[in-house]
């Protein structure tokens, strides 16, 4: 018997799991269109650059140049400039998170649970944002960057709608 061949999906999971990662939250419709673009990078669409250069990735979204999709992957430059790049915009929500992983220097356990933490609080906003409606002129941002430790979030409208969620609990603070 032939065995099936290997979804995108699939891919990733033995990459990520063979190095200690867990796979980001992806949404079903996403999670189905995923493919390996080249060595430990993964997108549901073509990607024109790399993804250790993100700004370039929120630009599209803020030119709103962009249908939804996510990627992820491992990239980076030199001895100790590497991270896990996570990029996901479904509906209302775009999500650009970084986080220092694969470094010369870097602790890979401690790396790997920082991964881990932050998709898990990725799960958590993908979770709140489910049934909010997207407005035509503004979407929820989340950007943080792990290497300067540094988090920005924009987007009021939708923001305040997922504060009077009852997903998870989130109130508004």
């Amino acid at each position: 018997m032939i065995p099936a061949p290997r979804t995108g999906i699939d891919l990733l999971r033995g990459v990520f799991d063979e190095a200690g990662l867990a796979i980001p939250p992806l949404p079903s419709a996403l999670r189905a269109r995923i493919q390996e673009r080249s060595e430990w990078t993964f997108s549901t669409r073509k990607l024109d650059w790399g993804l250790y250069g993100w700004q370039l990735f929120l630009t599209e979204v803020i030119a709103d140049e962009t249908q939804d999709y996510a990627a992820v992957g491992h990239a980076g430059h030199g001895a100790n400039s590497y991270a896990i790049s996570y990029f996901l915009v479904t509906g209302p929500l775009a999500v650009f998170v970084q986080v220092p992983w694969g470094g010369v220097y870097m602790d890979r356990k401690e790396s790997a649970a920082e991964v881990r933490a932050s998709f898990d609080l990725c799960a958590d906003l993908i979770e709140a944002v489910q049934g909010v409606a997207r407005t035509d002129s503004e979407r929820l941002m989340l950007v943080y960057a792990g290497s300067t430790g540094k988090a920005s979030v924009a987007g009021l409208t939708v923001l305040s709608a997922i504060r009077t969620s009852p997903a998870r609990g989130w109130k508004s603070r």
